[in-house]
């Protein structure tokens, strides 16, 4: 079995993030800057943590919902 790379696991993270569904990925998205996400950033890392593109899948709310 071939061995993953850093880069490999980011790319897997990332999909997982994008694969969410919206009510998993709102919750995700309510506790940016909270004290649990920072805990969590510290232990996944800034290897992880700055991979998850949040911009790109922010749920779209007001007048670009439509």
């Amino acid at each position: 079995m071939e061995e993953m790379t850093l880069e490999d696991y980011q790319g897997l993270v990332q999909r997982r993030f994008d694969n969410l569904n919206e009510e998993d990925r709102e919750v995700l998205m309510d506790m940016v800057g909270t004290p649990q996400i920072r805990a969590i950033g510290r232990v996944l890392g800034s290897e992880l943590m700055s991979v998850i593109d949040i911009s790109r899948t922010k749920p779209k709310r007001g007048l670009a919902a439509r």
